[in-house]
């Protein structure tokens, strides 16, 4: 173990030998600060898969990645739940047309809009700011995905919170309390 105090700024120097070791050393490189129940773990950064971890054979959707192993689960069980509706048969036809990179920025712009609701997450969820959003949500999903009755908008708005892959991805990217707010918008739609 080795002592190094920190500067004004509360910044240390890594010795040289572990910046050789865990091969950090280029100026700008991304250091992971994690807490523990010891202290504070310094770690290199490296992408993983934002629901399993793995850092291996990774897609990256709208900044967040996902290994091809979680993909094909996820596809997996959205055929099994929804394989036979109008819905997922629109979405397969939509989807085989598109390339990666197109299903990379659709992912990125449909985050984008739970970026807004994050935005105002703070306001009442039934506010026509709110509202709005809901309404440009279920355009989008009926416009590059299939067709997002309010029954389906509906279930979309308890799965955001029940299913905690969905509220930790929505979550991580458009703050805590995102996931809730959008649920609540969803129901409070008319």
């Amino acid at each position: 173990m080795e002592t190094r105090k920190t500067d004004a700024l509360g910044r240390i120097v890594i010795p040289k030998d572990l910046r050789i070791k865990y091969d950090i050393m280029s100026e700008g490189s991304d250091i992971d600060i994690i807490p523990t129940e010891e202290g504070i773990l310094l770690k290199k950064h490296c992408d993983t898969c934002a629901i399993c971890g793995s850092s291996n054979d990774l897609v990256n959707y709208a900044g967040k990645y996902y290994c091809r192993t979680c993909i094909k689960n996820l596809n997996a069980e959205a055929k099994m739940k929804w394989g036979d509706t109008e819905a997922y048969k629109d979405y397969q036809e939509k989807a085989e047309n598109l390339s990666e990179e197109d299903k990379q920025l659709l992912s990125g712009e449909l985050m984008n809009i739970f970026g807004e609701f994050g935005e105002i997450k703070r306001t009442d969820p039934a506010s026509e700011s709110a509202q709005e959003l809901v309404l440009m949500l279920q355009n989008y999903i009926t416009d590059h995905f299939y067709k997002c009755t309010d029954d389906i908008l509906r279930g979309l708005g308890q799965m955001y919170v029940n299913d905690m892959r969905f509220k930790k991805s929505i979550d991580d990217t458009c703050g805590e309390g995102t996931a809730e707010f959008v649920s609540k918008a969803i129901a409070a739609k008319k």
